[in-house]
């Protein structure tokens, strides 16, 4: 740093003024005589010096860990923390970018970072947020003058077209697995007891269209068999248990304020309730999934479940996330025809029409092919 130059003024009531700029910031300290105020300038070069050496001396990997541990950790959801120190721990921490010092690093080592994730297939969502983490970093890291400047400024989120990903095909039961699937899930043996224990929680996913973290979030409260309606307003969430170790479940906020909603029961998930209430329900807590020792329901056991009806139905394996596909891709079928996307959106608890029609609502080249067609009757 080079040496600020002062300037010292005594003013009208007696005490002393001292002026200085220091990295193109101006500062003013006050004091009864010239020595005080030369002294609190002094303090500040060297505090301002300390801040330099750090900024040229502390590792990424170092500070940032740091950042997360000591500001990020109290102010969010331990889920939100835990998806935050995946990113940094998978995505920066070792990279090359990682071992610089904060003070050195500049927005070309930045946009490296982002294009070698592209390269090496990261989705949209990941490369996300890596950028958005490293800019609250060095926003953070500017602001507390542990940095002369954000390099953050100059680098730009790569445009999706640029990142290299395979697109997975999204997972649906046609019609005729679907109704093999529900048959060998409501299965029951000699003595009338369900052979799925939670076989009947499967078909409520796949009548309603909830997701798996909503089911297992149900209480009995949320239950309003005279109205015949279903109200989401809970869900299960994990994050790591940092006392115990492992990982630990609670029961909390559903996805987003859209997720908040109610789902009218047909027929069908009427009778799933009615037997879920007779066979996994826990009136202790009131919870409708549960398992035998009356604890949260993982998301793992519904998939083991799920994917042993499957084996048994005679369907190739599927995520468990297939069920609300499939609710999805059914209703829409008339939904779409009759304008009701809204509603379905809704059903789905979808932040955004725009949301429905982007997983969902899909024309194929027969349709396009017809609509040119009409066109050309028009036309020739």
């Amino acid at each position: 740093m080079k040496k600020a130059n002062m300037n010292i003024r005594h003013r009208s009531d007696g005490r002393y003024e001292a002026r200085v700029v220091i990295d193109g910031n101006r500062y003013s300290c006050y004091g009864r005589s010239k020595a005080e105020v030369k002294q609190k300038i002094k303090s500040l070069q060297q505090e301002h010096e300390k801040m330099d050496l750090i900024a040229e001396n502390i590792h990424l990997s170092v500070a940032l860990q740091s950042y997360l541990e000591d500001m990020k950790k109290s102010k969010v959801k331990s889920t939100t923390y835990d998806r935050v120190e995946s990113t940094f721990i998978h995505h920066i921490k070792d990279e090359p970018l990682g071992r610089m010092q904060i003070g050195t690093i500049t927005p070309q080592d930045i946009q490296k970072l982002l294009s070698d994730k592209c390269k090496q297939g990261l989705s949209v969502s990941s490369i996300k947020k890596i950028y958005n983490l490293l800019g609250e970093f060095f926003r953070y890291a500017t602001a507390t003058r542990k940095i002369g400047y954000n390099p953050m400024e100059l680098v730009t989120m790569p445009h999706s077209s640029n990142i290299l990903h395979e697109a997975k095909d999204m997972e649906v039961l046609t019609t005729d697995q679907l109704k093999r699937v529900i048959a060998e899930a409501e299965r029951v043996d000699e003595k009338c007891n369900p052979v799925y224990r939670y076989g009947e929680a499967i078909i409520l996913l796949l009548v309603t269209g909830m997701r798996s973290g909503e089911l297992r979030g149900i209480n009995i409260r949320h239950i309003d068999m005279s109205s015949q309606m279903i109200y989401v307003c809970e869900n299960v969430t994990y994050s790591k248990d940092r006392e115990n170790g492992g990982i630990k479940y609670t029961i909390g906020d559903v996805k987003t304020k859209k997720s908040n909603r109610g789902i009218p029961l047909n027929n069908r998930a009427i009778l799933a309730i009615q037997r879920l209430l007779q066979t996994t329900c826990n009136y202790d807590t009131g919870y409708l999934v549960c398992t035998q020792n009356g604890q949260i329901v993982t998301h793992s056991n519904l998939q083991r479940c799920y994917s042993l009806i499957l084996k048994k139905a005679g369907v190739e394996h599927m995520g468990l996330h297939s069920t609300r596909h499939t609710f999805a891709t059914v209703v829409l079928k008339d939904a779409e025809d009759k304008g009701q996307i809204k509603e379905v959106s809704e059903l789905l608890g979808h932040s955004k029409v725009s949301t429905t029609y982007q997983y969902y609502i899909k024309a194929s080249n027969d349709d396009k092919r017809k609509l040119l067609n009409q066109l050309n009757t028009l036309v020739s």
